[in-house]
């Protein structure tokens, strides 16, 4: 399974705020998103199928999902308008589009995901 995710959000400084240069800044995240995926099933064997049902079809398949994105952060300042942030999200499927290539169509792929970086504050 591969995926893009694109995502506008909303993001509340709890500790500090977006151009403090303070010890540490802390920020909670809320947004939606559109996530594009494909699937892509191999059977590594042929399979009888009159003895037995496969639950997901071979080949491969296109997705879509919105999603609602929730998560969390911090930011140490590194010197001038230079932050390093670290963040963990969680991307929940909000709509539900069946695909017969994916093995569970309901709340999937309920995706997290762990982000680090710089970012650069421009006034």
């Amino acid at each position: 399974m591969q995926f893009k995710h694109v995502s506008l959000g909303w993001k509340r400084y709890l500790k500090g705020a977006y151009d403090s240069e303070n010890k540490w800044n802390l920020y909670g995240y809320a947004g939606f998103g559109l996530m594009i995926g494909t699937v892509t099933n191999n059977h590594s064997i042929v399979i009888d199928t009159a003895g037995y049902t496969v639950s997901v079809l071979s080949g491969k398949a296109n997705f879509k999902r919105l999603t609602f994105d929730i998560g969390s952060g911090v930011e140490i300042p590194l010197g001038g308008a230079i932050y390093f942030y670290i963040e963990a999200r969680a991307l929940i499927p909000a709509t539900d589009y069946p695909s017969k290539y994916l093995f569970i169509n309901n709340n999937a792929p309920f995706t997290g995901a762990a982000n680090g970086g710089i970012r650069v504050l421009f006034n």
